[in-house]
């Protein structure tokens, strides 16, 4: 059962990466609705200098989780990408499969997940469409595009993050790169999920939850802080 093996070792590996990334974009989205409650502009709005007031009426508080949201994404995003063969990568992901394409094919496929009794309907069979060596090209070619920034992110892990050089060179990220970055990750993470399992995921929990919940807490303060003022 050496396909089995094959489309197994990937399945849990691909898993994994998809946790991770999950618990990337959820600090990536508490870091970006933080930066976002901070930098709006007023305009005498009293919900929003109320939430700009419990700010910064809990500093000690709001800004630690803030830049370990932003260190923790940063670091993670970086490790999905270490080229270390030790590592758990998307590298070693996309090299493993592509020393194994021959048995990722079609017949392979169905044959592993048809001795895990799962049943397909002959509409899938037909859709189904099997890993190629162009797949893994365009992979490789989706990771190039934001190898810059992949770049500019691992130099800044090793110099700020991971160590605290005393020398140290100014790097510039910004969140239209970072946005871009892990739209790719998801679509790498989707396309596996699709040619090993046919199957796909939610995101929304991890998207919009993170930023909806960060919001009721600030919420909740405010009220809490309304209660308190009424009964002084």
């Amino acid at each position: 059962m050496v396909e089995q093996n094959k489309i197994k070792f990937l399945l849990d590996r691909i898993e994994k990466i998809k946790e991770k990334y999950l618990l990337i974009l959820s600090c990536y989205k508490i870091f970006d609705t933080f930066n976002v409650l901070k930098a709006v502009n007023l305009n005498n709005n009293k919900e929003l200098q109320e939430n700009m007031n419990i700010l910064n009426t809990f500093p000690y508080f709001f800004q630690p989780i803030s830049e370990a949201c932003r260190q923790y994404f940063l670091i993670e995003i970086a490790k999905l990408f270490d080229k270390d063969k030790r590592s758990l990568s998307l590298y070693k992901i996309i090299n493993y499969s592509e020393s194994h394409i021959g048995e990722l094919d079609k017949e392979f496929f169905f044959q592993y997940h048809n001795r895990n009794n799962r049943v397909f309907e002959q509409e899938d069979i037909k859709d189904y469409k099997e890993l190629t060596s162009k797949d893994i090209k365009e992979i490789r070619s989706k990771i190039s595009d934001h190898e810059v920034l992949i770049g500019k992110i691992k130099g800044y892990r090793d110099q700020f993050l991971a160590h605290n050089d005393l020398k140290k060179e100014a790097v510039s990220i910004n969140k239209k790169e970072i946005e871009s970055l892990l739209k790719t990750i998801q679509e790498i993470i989707e396309f596996y999920y699709y040619k090993l399992d046919f199957s796909e995921n939610a995101y929304d929990f991890f998207s919009e939850n993170p930023a909806e919940e960060f919001k009721m807490i600030i919420k909740s303060l405010n009220n809490y802080n309304k209660i308190k003022k009424e009964r002084k």
